[in-house]
């Protein structure tokens, strides 16, 4: 090769390829500052040669173009339990939370009355009939959030039986239609789909014919 050859084979020091080449060779990273962690002189360079930048930017356009993408039944299936789930939980914490503090206070004004512990300031505990209604209220807040699972339309049917609902006014038929909407809406988007039957499971075994 001869000199001239050899020159113009030799990639510039400031080109792509130069740069790449030194960004990711594996080899000790000079600190200016030795303050500076090793892991901000990398982001440093990185970030000069353009990389972090066309990076963030392919993955925000493949992100935009997996969002316009039409979602498949399952997909559009999994998305609403999903959703569901999110505010099940909300909801769920709430009757939990309004539930034990109905408790919680009870317990603190039982425990300062008998001088086990301070007595609560003004403002600290509610009265019983108030938490109580918080509850019956989340509750019902509760029993009206699609349900996500069957387990969580079962605990309806468990709430709307013992009638607590009925203390604060609410309608029976809306109890029942969002019942019964979760039950249908569950049969017709199952989690996982049946299996097929295989041709010997269909057509039976030789041993059912003997039979």
């Amino acid at each position: 090769m001869t000199e001239a050859d050899r020159v113009a084979s030799t990639p510039r020091a400031d080109s792509p390829s130069k740069q790449a080449t030194n960004i990711l060779e594996f080899k000790p990273i000079k600190r200016d500052r030795e303050d500076m962690p090793i892991e901000g002189h990398l982001a440093a360079r990185l970030a000069a040669a353009g990389f972090l930048d066309r990076y963030k930017a392919e993955r925000r356009a493949r992100r935009e173009a997996r969002r316009r993408e039409p979602l498949t039944e399952t997909a559009k299936n999994l998305r609403e339990r999903e959703r569901r789930a999110d505010d099940w939980r909300k909801a769920e914490r709430a009757t939990r939370y309004w539930d034990l503090k109905k408790d919680y206070d009870d317990a603190w004004i039982n425990a300062a009355d008998d001088g086990i512990v301070a007595a609560p300031k003004p403002g600290d505990v509610d009265t019983r009939d108030a938490n109580v209604r918080k509850w019956r209220q989340a509750q019902l807040a509760q029993m009206l959030t699609p349900a996500p699972t069957v387990a969580a339309v079962t605990w309806k049917r468990h709430a709307f039986a013992s009638g607590q609902w009925q203390h604060i006014g609410a309608d029976r038929k809306k109890i029942e239609r969002a019942i019964e909407f979760d039950a249908a809406w569950l049969a017709a988007h199952p989690s996982r789909r049946p299996k097929a039957k295989s041709d010997d499971e269909s057509s039976g075994s030789p041993m059912d014919d003997a039979s």
